[in-house]
């Protein structure tokens, strides 16, 4: 994890630039429509913010972390009304509860071994019956790439770290276009909605 965090912080600049203007309206509607209605949200590993004012627009009452402090540094800036804090999955407690967790491409960056540890601590900051919201780049193993760790999932690799805590609303595969600099139609993005049992 150590590693990954370096890269966040010495790249956050160029991180922001390749991903701000990223426009995923589509995914922001389908998560809020299924949220509770008091939409308290957190955004887990929410790197530079770039979904935080999206979703307070859709009526969220939006709080943020991620383990970067430079990625932090740039979220406050992309929203000052929001609060983001510095932590890791690994420091979530159930002090707070939220109707929804979105998981943008962050949960990446956690080892399958601590995956299921991870999921059952968002599970319990969830209220009952709230919605659990990630994406993962596709595929069944972890690879290594320009100084990052990522650990893969597929719709069959998932379910055993959902099972017992979430229902499944829907396990998407969609091509991962997301990157206005470099987007890639060969790759590929598992997208989890899920709800807590």
């Amino acid at each position: 994890m150590d590693q990954n965090i370096t890269y966040y912080d010495e790249n956050a600049s160029g991180f922001y630039a390749r991903t701000k203007d990223t426009d995923l309206s589509w995914e922001y509607d389908a998560f809020v429509k299924v949220l509770p209605p008091s939409r308290r949200v957190l955004d887990a590993g929410c790197g530079v913010g770039r979904d935080l004012l999206p979703l307070a627009q859709r009526g969220c009452d939006v709080s943020a972390f991620d383990a970067s402090q430079e990625m932090v540094t740039l979220a406050r800036e992309a929203a000052p009304t929001v609060t983001v804090t510095q932590m890791s999955f690994q420091d979530l407690t159930a002090n707070a509860r939220y109707d929804g967790i979105w998981a943008q491409l962050s949960l990446i960056h956690v080892p399958y071994e601590e995956t299921r540890a991870v999921f059952e601590k968002i599970h319990a900051c969830l209220t009952d019956g709230g919605i659990f919201y990630a994406t993962y780049k596709y595929g069944d193993s972890s690879m290594a790439s320009k100084g990052r760790i990522f650990w893969n999932m597929t719709q069959v690799t998932i379910l055993p770290y959902l099972e017992g805590l979430f229902e499944v609303i829907s396990l998407s595969v969609v091509p991962d276009t997301r990157s206005r600099v470099s987007p890639s139609e060969s790759a590929k993005i598992l997208q989890v909605l899920v709800r807590k049992l």
